[in-house]
């Protein structure tokens, strides 16, 4: 089957409207959703079957809790994170390109932030160095020499400003990001070897025996293990 590219977007907002998101809320979520599409990234359009776009019922506007002239924190009330990250980058540009630097933190967020990249470009594209980080209170990733979850899958991303085209590296620093096995899954198809191991410790190429039991760290290493710990441990 195939599908154009409007086609599709016009059909992808009409499912994430269903879920009660505004019109502003689903232009922002379809965006994103749409970015890594086009780049054959994990985080798109399957994100619509794969649990990572209803709206929860206690979401409510995302608020500021503190702010400094370069700094500052969003409760995002349980709305779907990405629509928090929308706000927070909108203002860690503006902060930025008035005080040089920024930081801006989002927690209490619904949802996946999706594929960060998105947000690391978003700041790139306004002239500036962005990082963006994302980490879940779900276990997936066990540490070096372990088969049991400990740690989120943990994306982060960089985006640098060019002359032309901004460089933009988006990375989980698990093995495979939890909707890379959700599109497997739902393909009918196996994930590389290496990525995982099932309930009882064993490796298999299985996404849906993964979801059960654990994605390994990128680099089957202590060094990435480590990377997790510190990661979890300082954000």
């Amino acid at each position: 089957m195939k599908i154009s590219i409007q086609e599709l977007k016009k059909l992808s907002k009409k499912a994430i409207s269903k879920y009660g998101y505004s019109d502003e809320e689903a232009t922002i979520v379809l965006d994103m959703l749409m970015y890594a599409q086009m780049r054959g990234n994990d985080q798109g359009i399957v994100k619509l079957i794969g649990e990572g776009i209803p709206k929860n019922e206690k979401a409510q506007t995302p608020t500021i809790e503190k702010e400094t002239p370069t700094t500052a924190i969003i409760n995002a009330n349980f709305s779907m994170e990405a629509i928090a990250m929308e706000q927070a980058v909108n203002m860690v540009i503006k902060k930025a390109k008035e005080m040089g630097i920024a930081i801006v933190g989002t927690h209490t967020g619904d949802g996946s932030s999706g594929a960060i990249g998105y947000w690391s470009r978003k700041i790139a594209d306004a002239g500036l160095v962005g990082i963006t980080m994302s980490s879940y209170p779900f276990a997936m990733v066990p540490p070096h020499g372990s088969y049991e979850p400990l740690f989120c899958t943990n994306p982060i991303a960089w985006g640098v400003p060019t002359d032309n085209e901004p460089i933009v590296l988006d990375m989980s620093s698990s093995g495979i990001s939890y909707f890379g096995l959700i599109e497997a899954k739902t393909q009918g198809v196996q994930v590389a070897e290496g990525l995982g191991y099932d309930k009882e410790g064993n490796e298999t190429t299985d996404p849906a025996e993964i979801m059960e039991g654990a994605i390994r760290p990128f680099d089957k290493g202590f060094k990435n293990g480590h990377h997790c710990t510190d990661y979890r441990t300082r954000y």
